[in-house]
């Protein structure tokens, strides 16, 4: 079927086109004003989300943002934000229709219907790529519409304030244990530094060590110098016993050196005597005792004063075990200390790593504890919902377009309808289709054009065989 065919038809139907079309749009109207009139109040509200996690405190991804607003999309639908709006309006307390069996409902069954009407007619829609959130309930009447959106929108806020505080103050009893034990570890560490002091006889590590560095350093230099003079000493007696008329010492002391002269002098006046009498002479005898007297006294004197270097050398040799004992002394003692400090310094470490934590766990602890106890919230009201002038529905103007586009549709369905079961000839062509002849010719009417006729021929002849003479 053509356009034009197609036309025909809803212009010969045209009656049922026109029934449909009136009783489409006047059962709208009637439903329209039949219908109770429902009206919708709008609450805007802005979050200042940027979630932590209680416990390390750590600031939640941006993606986790963007899912705990869609979170908070489904807690302003829950049932408990809308038991609480049922319990700040007072609504159980209204009177509601009893059961099919007369019976009265009681409190919890009035709740639970009411929760189920608020959730029903709530709806919630979240911005894109924004932390608003649009509140709109529906309502027969305009202020209760209003008053159940604002509601709405403050039991939220309320709600969101406690399911904030709700983990911070299950946290503090975790971070109360936390900071005792945190507290008793310092205290051990404390303790223990102060038994090691008390036990070492410690008072002051640093200092005490200098002084005994100082000691170890000065009976250094004391040994070095003592050994270096029993090297001397040990060379000047090697000498003295050896040789001594080239020891030092030996030619400087004052004794031998008067001896010397004394003996020099003997010497003189015996060789003068030894030249004027001979040896039997009592004066040459006298002379000569005197000389051998001088020279073994010289002797004694020069291993008096050998022995004497001696005695020195293993006095300072005495010297030297004990500056060495007393080193090796102090040196343990050093040891000891430098061991002593090693461990201190432990138990100071200990003592500050215990005491960041402590005060690392006191910190989170004292935040935790305010915000437990804060009851402000992450919610504002941009807008808060006013009382609408207009119903949102049934709305008159719509449902009359509408209706009359579903009526004119309907209108052309059934004309279809009516002609396929009820078919006539509308055009030249369902006369082709009806009458399997050969057309001889067309009639010309008289209110149609010549033009009208020749494109009715063209679209009908070339479907049937042409006439020929």
């Amino acid at each position: 079927m053509v356009a034009f065919d197609f036309y025909n038809v809803l212009m010969a139907r045209k009656r049922i086109i026109f029934i449909s079309l009136a009783v489409t749009v006047i059962t709208a109207v009637a439903l329209s004003m039949s219908l109770p009139k429902t009206y919708k109040a709008t609450t805007t509200l802005l979050l200042h989300y940027s979630s932590a996690d209680p416990v390390t405190g750590v600031p939640a991804p941006a993606q986790m943002i963007n899912n705990l607003i869609a979170t908070q999309a489904d807690i302003v639908g829950s049932t408990n934000v809308a038991a609480a709006v049922i319990d700040k309006l007072g609504l159980a307390n209204a009177e509601m229709p009893p059961k099919p069996d007369g019976t009265p409902l009681t409190l919890e069954e009035r709740r639970n219907a009411l929760v189920g009407w608020l959730m029903e007619n709530i709806d919630v829609k979240t911005g894109r790529e924004s932390s608003v959130l649009k509140l709109t309930f529906k309502a027969n009447e305009p202020k209760l519409a209003a008053l159940v959106a604002n509601t709405y929108a403050s039991q939220y806020q309320q709600a969101s304030s406690r399911f904030k505080a709700d983990p911070a103050r299950n946290a503090r009893a975790y971070f109360d244990n936390q900071v005792k034990g945190a507290r008793e570890r310092l205290e051990e560490a404390q303790m223990r530094l102060s038994t090691f002091q008390k036990a070492n006889g410690i008072v002051n590590a640093d200092s005490r060590a200098d002084v005994e560095n100082a000691r170890l350093h000065e009976l250094s230099n004391q040994l070095v110098a003592v050994q270096a003079q029993l090297s001397d000493v040990r060379s000047r007696g090697a000498q003295a016993h050896g040789n001594a008329s080239g020891s030092p010492d030996i030619n400087a002391n004052p004794l031998i050196q008067n001896l010397n002269n004394e003996l020099a002098k003997a010497r003189t006046n015996l060789s003068y005597i030894a030249e004027r009498f001979k040896e039997g002479h009592p004066r040459y005898q006298e002379q000569k005792a005197e000389v051998d007297k001088l020279t073994q006294e010289l002797n004694r004197q020069v291993r008096a004063s050998a022995n004497s270097i001696d005695n020195n050398a293993t006095i300072l040799r005495q010297r030297e075990a004990e500056l060495q004992a007393a080193f090796q002394a102090q040196k343990t003692k050093m040891l000891d200390i430098n061991r002593q400090r090693d461990q201190l310094s432990v138990y100071v470490r200990d003592i500050e790593n215990a005491q960041r934590a402590y005060d690392s766990v006191a910190q989170r602890y004292s935040q935790i504890s305010i915000e437990g106890q804060s009851t402000q919230s992450d919610v504002s009201v941009l807008s808060p919902a006013e009382v609408p002038t207009d119903a949102s529905s049934p709305k008159l103007v719509l449902n009359l377009v509408a209706s009359v586009f579903m009526g004119l549709l309907l209108g052309a369905g059934l004309a279809l309808v009516a002609e396929l079961l009820d078919r006539r000839v509308r055009s030249i062509a369902d006369i082709g289709e009806l009458v399997d002849a050969p057309m001889l010719g067309i009639l010309q009417h008289p209110r149609r054009s010549r033009f009208g006729l020749i494109a009715m021929a063209r679209r009908a002849l070339p479907h049937k065989p042409a006439l020929h003479a």
